[in-house]
């Protein structure tokens, strides 16, 4: 069904009013005329082109039943109708038409695509209804597609499955190498730490306490070295070695890396070790020597000065 697009504003248009006055009606009238004509370009010419029509064909078109030549004239003095020495036009008109003439193409292009798509019925020689479809071509197309595509995915997840298989390798086949040097270096804080106290660890295993305990600050972020200046510091400790209330050692392995708080606190021994004090058996025993320089020139005077001084007071009473 042929239609053309029609301006609300077209009712109170200038040209209406102009073609109303000529033609001696009311302006609804002649609109209703224009569009008579229009209605019936649309569906005879639809490029508006109306340069074989008669006056009277025009005048039909529109439905005046007066004199058709002054009709006519009234619509090119009004500027409706374009006319020179070899085309008669419709004003405008392929601006007009312009949005029919695209929903036109728009619609023969959806038939001729399902045109395409329907499924046509021929009878064969031998009697039997064969059921073809123009689009075949396309349909094989589609599936071969389909049958790229689902290869490609295939191939796609073989090479992920090949690269974790890989990855899972290289996994397997590294991790012993770390395992051994993780041992390796928990091994060299043991010999270390043998080289003060020979008598322990004959054998050190992974089971014991004090390997888990050195595996954790290695991977925490100390290094070899650093446990064993740890070691080196809790040697040098007048306290540790037995120089306490107690008289006993406190210098176990599994005490130097019970945390990361030990291990700083050794750490800062070892590189500022504190003065060794007296005992009060070797300040008598001094004071028996009557070696009280020896007593006041140790390094931590000043305690063994209160102890000989104690040791005097005994002594004299």
């Amino acid at each position: 069904m042929a239609w053309f697009k029609l301006h609300g504003s077209m009712r109170d248009h200038r040209k209406i009013a102009q073609l109303s006055r000529q033609l001696g009606v009311d302006k609804v009238v002649a609109l209703g005329h224009v569009v008579s004509f229009f209605c019936r370009v649309v569906e005879e010419t639809p490029d508006g082109d109306v340069g074989e029509w008669h006056d009277q064909d025009i005048a039909d078109a529109a439905q005046w039943r007066d004199d058709s030549e002054k009709f006519v004239c009234a619509l090119i003095a009004c500027g409706i109708i374009d006319r020179d020495e070899k085309t008669q036009i419709v004003h405008g008109w392929m601006e007009n038409a312009e949005s029919y003439n695209a929903a036109k193409r728009a619609a023969e292009y959806r038939k001729r695509k399902n045109r395409k798509q329907k499924k046509i019925t021929s009878p064969s020689r031998d009697g039997h209804v064969t059921i073809t479809s123009p689009s075949r071509e396309n349909h094989v197309e589609r599936r071969r597609e389909e049958k790229r595509r689902e290869e490609k995915r295939r191939e796609d997840i073989n090479n992920n499955n090949n690269r974790s298989v890989e990855t899972s390798a290289t996994i397997v086949a590294v991790a012993p190498l770390i395992e051994s040097r993780e041992s390796a270096q928990v091994l060299q804080v043991f010999a270390h730490y043998k080289q003060h106290r020979p008598e322990r660890y004959r054998r050190p295993s992974s089971k014991l306490k004090e390997w888990g305990k050195i595996k954790t600050l290695l991977a925490a972020g100390y290094t070899v070295d650093d446990l064993c200046t740890a070691i080196d510091g809790c040697m040098l400790s007048p306290w540790h070695q037995g120089a306490n209330e107690r008289g006993k050692r406190y210098d176990s392995l599994e005490l130097i890396c019970r945390d990361s708080a030990k291990i700083e606190a050794f750490i800062a021994l070892a590189t500022d070790p504190q003065p060794v004090a007296m005992s009060d058996r070797d300040v008598r025993a001094a004071l028996m020597d009557r070696d009280i320089d020896k007593i006041l020139k140790t390094p931590a005077g000043g305690n063994n000065a209160g102890a000989a001084q104690k040791a005097i007071s005994s002594a004299d009473s």
